[in-house]
């Protein structure tokens, strides 16, 4: 089974090239991590996050231009929108609504 880790590895690697969609990361958490329902998707894919916002990037929103960052608050904010997004739409994020992408920091 692949591993947290082995998931962030790949996922620092490909944002070098390419943004990271949060509908990327549920399809892990379920796929890879053994998500069953929405609510541990929803807990594994935010471990996802912390993790990959821990290595530097961070959210924002990306529909084909440029990319636009989030106010970088700290991680706990940016969580908590996700989430609470993630609940207000009662599904999982998808490319329709992706609740939000990641990029390196810019600084």
């Amino acid at each position: 089974m692949t591993t947290i880790d082995q998931l962030i590895d790949g996922y620092m690697q490909e944002s070098e090239v390419d943004y990271i969609s949060l509908p990327q990361l549920v399809a892990a958490a379920r796929r890879w991590l053994g998500a069953g329902t929405t609510a541990e998707a929803r807990e594994l894919t935010l471990k996802l996050v912390r993790r990959l916002y821990d290595r530097g990037l961070r959210p924002g929103d990306y529909w084909g231009g440029d990319f636009g960052y989030w106010p970088d608050e700290g991680l706990q904010p940016a969580l908590d929108r996700i989430e609470r997004e993630w609940i207000k739409t009662n599904a999982d994020p998808n490319l329709a609504e992706p609740i939000c992408w990641f990029a390196p920091s810019p600084t």
